[in-house]
């Protein structure tokens, strides 16, 4: 079931995804959401094909038009980070399936897409019912609504399971939180949304605009001042970008309804590498725009399912960072992965005959693998955006120090922590694991060398006649 009221048009459209480009939210897949699409046989011939491939990056750190800008390329990465809409991304997955049931492309050997059924234009709630009538019943049972019915008629729809992945509404997980409390009061280790408060709040506008002809139109765009991030990336193959103006909660320039006049004499005096491709019209429209605003880190803890609503958590309804580093939809196709291999795990086990019983194990097989990762993540992605003096040692001085030593001594000290994160071949907490190795060596040489050159100094100013 899907709220959206009708199926997102085909990613190969491109007079319909080349509108409205303001209103597009991109995302870069990274290793970690590209090996996932190819485990299910979707990212060769329609994911990646909707998507532009982002070598590297451009960004200019300071304020002003005489800041020469830095360039960045990933060359020693396997995946080369690839961007498209993340409606894009979900029109590709849509259209697979049902070029594969029309059997217009060759289905993988695995999958059976047969029996699947998208239904648009509907919201899915959990039933409010306790722990005790729950028992009562076989199957998990939802409330279906019908969004464009005038009688909002709500009809209940059971399931042997439920694979809730409604975002940072978190629907299910709330009523998840709510139903242990029930049945164990205030018991600390029972089923638990931590949010961390959200101390460094930031809002954002999009921005679209057309690069001109002699700019490379496959790489990141970034702007960095004390006042704000514009950090842009290809909307297209024809020079067409979507960019994300960050603003701290408070400027004056990030509220509704801001003069445009002003707001072009902000945008010249912060990014004036940009401020010549946006056309009246546009900074008039982002100018009067109602600002976004950045979800805040939460996750749910001690695992990511219910047995009693017979519920799993995928994506954002059960981890959320903020979307600077690329984590989220990477880390919720991730999930996925991760829950299907658990499935296949139990439904090669020819010892279990009970269909309900392969996914009630699979399930707690995957909570108990991805629970401990994900609330590494968010902790670390969490670590990495403290304001002020804070951040100068939870994020500046480590990046500072990883770059050092990596370069160095590249087969003794791992990349920064963010890097470590996007590498699909190693967990979010074996990341964690290395990095701490690292911080330990970098103190003990940090430390060991400053007082080995002050005992050589003096050794041989004692060996001087």
């Amino acid at each position: 079931f899907d709220e959206q009221p009708t199926p997102p048009p085909s990613p190969r459209d491109d007079a319909y995804w080349t509108t409205d480009l303001d209103r597009r939210y991109l995302i870069g897949l990274g290793g970690r959401g590209i090996t996932s699409l190819e485990q299910f046989g979707v990212w060769k011939d329609m994911v990646e094909v909707a998507a532009v491939p982002v070598p590297g990056r451009k960004d200019w750190n300071g304020k002003g038009s005489s800041i020469q800008p830095v360039e960045t390329f990933k060359t020693e990465r396997k995946y080369t980070t690839q961007v498209l809409p993340r409606d894009k991304l979900v029109s590709a997955l849509y259209h697979h399936i049902r070029d594969c049931q029309s059997a217009s492309i060759a289905t993988p050997v695995s999958f059976n897409y047969s029996n699947v059924e998208i239904k648009f234009g509907y919201k899915v709630e959990p039933m409010q019912i306790n722990a005790t009538q729950l028992v009562q019943h076989q199957h998990i049972l939802v409330n279906v609504t019908c969004l464009e019915s005038n009688l909002d008629t709500i009809e209940p729809v059971g399931a042997s399971l439920v694979i809730a992945a409604d975002g940072s509404a978190r629907t299910f997980a709330n009523r998840m939180e709510e139903m242990d409390r029930e049945k164990d009061g205030n018991d600390h280790n029972g089923f638990r949304v931590i949010r961390y408060p959200d101390d460094n709040q930031r809002v954002y506008k999009n921005i679209a605009f057309t690069i001109p002809n002699d700019w490379r139109s496959d790489i990141n765009y970034a702007v960095r001042t004390s006042r704000i991030i514009f950090d842009a990336l290809p909307a297209n193959n024809q020079g067409d970008y979507v960019g994300v103006l960050l603003f701290s909660k408070d400027d004056e320039m990030a509220r509704a309804n801001v003069d445009p006049e002003a707001f072009h004499a902000f945008l010249r005096e912060e990014m004036p590498q940009f401020v010549n491709f946006l056309d009246k019209t546009t900074i008039e429209s982002v100018a009067r725009r109602q600002p976004s605003v950045l979800p805040m880190f939460r996750y749910v803890k001690p695992r990511m399912h219910s047995p009693q609503m017979q519920t799993v958590l995928l994506g954002d309804c059960a981890h959320t960072v903020k979307p600077y580093f690329g984590m989220g939809a990477n880390s919720a196709l991730e999930d996925v992965k991760i829950l299907s291999d658990c499935i296949d795990k139990y439904l090669m086990d020819n010892t279990i005959e009970d269909k309900t019983e392969v996914l009630k194990l699979a399930v707690q097989d995957f909570s108990g693998i991805r629970s401990p990762d994900i609330e590494t993540l968010v902790r670390i992605s969490h670590s990495l955006d403290r304001p002020g003096p804070e951040g100068v040692f939870t994020f500046l001085i480590p990046v500072i120090l990883d770059g050092i030593f990596s370069k160095v001594a590249p087969q003794l000290f791992a990349p920064n922590q963010i890097s470590m994160l996007q590498n699909e071949e190693i967990s979010f907490q074996q990341a964690a694991d290395r990095k701490r190795i690292d911080r330990i060596a970098q103190l003990v040489i940090l430390v060991a060398v400053p007082l080995l050159t002050r005992q050589l100094f003096e050794l041989v100013v004692s060996a001087v006649p």
